[in-house]
């Protein structure tokens, strides 16, 4: 046989393609293995005291979008209206956040379904009291009323 042949032609378009569908299906099971896509990156802390003031005002936008669609309706919390006012606060909102981003926005495994639970049990409610607390004393505006718990 020669390389002419009608069937190893045949044949040699036959490999081509099947080469080309591994490599496919090798794409593909990479991405299955490696979906970044469905995880969360929380990325750096924000250096709240080292912020210019639109650089702060675009953050704590974030923060309260994540706070008015999620942390209030859906976790049971509200937070003191002025707690964008007090670098320590926003800190606390902003790990509030990453934790909360870090454990629904993955892959939902027994560790992160473990990491669901203690964020419930334990982060939520310590790191809402101690936002409480550094605005309990401040002047900046009147204390909204609680929704969820207190």
């Amino acid at each position: 046989m020669n390389s002419t042949d009608p069937l190893v032609t045949a044949l040699s378009l036959q490999v081509a393609d099947l080469r080309q569908l591994l490599a496919d299906l090798q794409t593909k099971v990479h991405a299955l293995e490696h979906d970044d896509a469905k995880k969360h990156d929380p990325g750096q802390s924000i250096k709240w005291w080292d912020l210019t003031e639109e650089a702060r005002e675009l953050e704590v936008a974030r923060l309260r979008g994540w706070e008015r669609d999620v942390l209030v309706p859906m976790l049971g919390y509200s937070l003191p209206e002025c707690w964008p006012l007090h670098i320590p606060a926003c800190a606390r909102v902003e790990s509030l956040y990453e934790l909360w981003a870090t454990c629904w926005l993955s892959n939902r495994t027994r560790s992160v379904l473990a990491s669901q639970a203690e964020y419930f049990i334990r982060y939520l409610p310590q790191l809402a009291e101690e936002i409480r607390a550094l605005c309990r004393s401040c002047e900046h505006a009147a204390p909204r009323s609680v929704t969820g718990v207190a």
